[in-house]
């Protein structure tokens, strides 16, 4: 199946909600926040000659919002060079390289997040899908169940393994994983979609079509 893991990007929410957080206080700023005042702010910390890591972290974010992936990680380099023993913020550099679609050092920075004791149930989520995109889809798997283990509420991780298992020629699995997934999120526009192409390569031409018109109308972008 030829998609992208971007539907997913609300898990990366989830990994960095503290993140937000602290930085609301001092920088007050939002991804709601208007792009010209992201602008000024993250070009402020530019002119600092010595800016704290408070300051860098909310500019990785102010970049981040601004979907300058390669200006947040430029950050982050900083910020990991200064604390190199604080998984959280492997872990949202490996998130700004899986947005800046390089997945394998994506994968070596939530790994490294994870040696450090930095184990939140959104590294697990994250690595899963840099895996599927790297095409290791039983290690993609294996993250997947963890995340679900640890969150069986989260429709995202059930539909991780959805995918992983269609991907590994598991087609009932991977039906069972997305049916648990839309219980939990009936507009889960990533589990309808995957869910069509497996419905697709099994010969259910209808229920593909069906699920494939639902998640397109939900922004799906992936081709059927």
């Amino acid at each position: 199946m030829k998609m992208s893991w971007k539907f997913l990007s609300r898990v990366v929410l989830s990994a960095l909600v503290w993140i937000c957080v602290a930085i609301a206080v001092e920088a007050k700023l939002s991804p709601e926040s208007p792009r010209a005042e992201l602008l000024s702010f993250v070009e402020s910390v530019n002119e600092m000659q010595n800016p704290t890591t408070d300051q860098l972290l909310a500019q990785a974010n102010a970049y981040r919002w601004l979907k300058d992936y390669k200006s947040a990680i430029k950050t982050l380099d900083r910020l990991t060079a200064l604390r190199p023993t604080n998984g959280a913020l492997h872990a949202f550099r490996g998130i700004m390289l899986k947005f800046d679609d390089r997945f394998k050092e994506a994968k070596a920075e939530l790994d490294t997040a994870e040696k450090l004791g930095y184990t939140r149930t959104s590294v697990y989520a994250e690595r899963s899908a840099v895996l599927m995109s790297l095409s290791d889809y039983s290690s993609a798997l294996k993250d997947a169940n963890k995340a679900v283990e640890a969150e069986p509420g989260n429709a995202n991780f059930h539909v991780l393994v959805g995918w992983a298992k269609g991907e590994l020629g598991k087609p009932e699995d991977g039906l069972a994983a997305l049916d648990k997934a839309l219980q939990l999120d009936a507009n889960n526009a990533g589990a309808l979609g995957i869910r069509a192409a497996i419905y697709k390569k099994i010969g259910r031409s209808k229920e593909a079509s069906t699920d494939w018109q639902r998640a397109h109308s939900l922004g799906w972008k992936s081709p059927l």
